[in-house]
């Protein structure tokens, strides 16, 4: 069978290929969004870190063809546009809710390895550091391989 890839970047939900084989599992990877950089001030002289990455999450999923899976992808941090130094704001969570066992999907974030996959957004940048803002955290995530995002 023909290797096939849905790249999902907006919407709530999709249907899966009717074609779709259920007795091979579908590799699913989700990245979450990244944190906006900290907002400067006119005339200072230290610069900021920029947001951290979006961290990813990949599982293997039993898919069944012809079903709604709900998902929400998470939207890189937006930076102020207020006057004065603002931090960064964090990036969105992005998940694909799949419960293994049932076989279905609910319209809310996976809890567990069993309901799906989640990759935490990344961090927005802090008020007068240098440093970048930390990525989105594997240890938060759901999944069976995670990596954190790049600071």
């Amino acid at each position: 069978m023909a290797t096939k890839t849905l790249l999902i970047t907006s919407g709530t939900s999709f249907t899966t290929p009717t074609d779709l084989d259920p007795a091979i599992n579908a590799t699913v990877t989700v990245i979450g969004g990244g944190g906006s950089g900290r907002k400067g001030v006119s005339g200072n002289t230290l610069g900021s870190g920029g947001g951290g990455g979006g961290g990813l999450s990949q599982s293997s999923l039993n898919l069944q063809p012809s079903v709604t899976v709900y998902t929400s992808i998470g939207s890189g941090g937006v930076t102020s546009t207020t006057g004065g130094a603002q931090n960064g704001v964090a990036g969105g969570d992005t998940w694909l809710n799949w419960n293994t066992s049932t076989r279905v999907s609910a319209n809310t974030a996976p809890t567990s390895n069993t309901t799906g996959v989640l990759a935490k957004g990344g961090t927005g940048g802090a008020v007068l550091t240098s440093v970048g803002a930390a990525g989105g955290a594997a240890a938060s995530g759901f999944g069976t391989t995670k990596y954190s995002g790049g600071n």
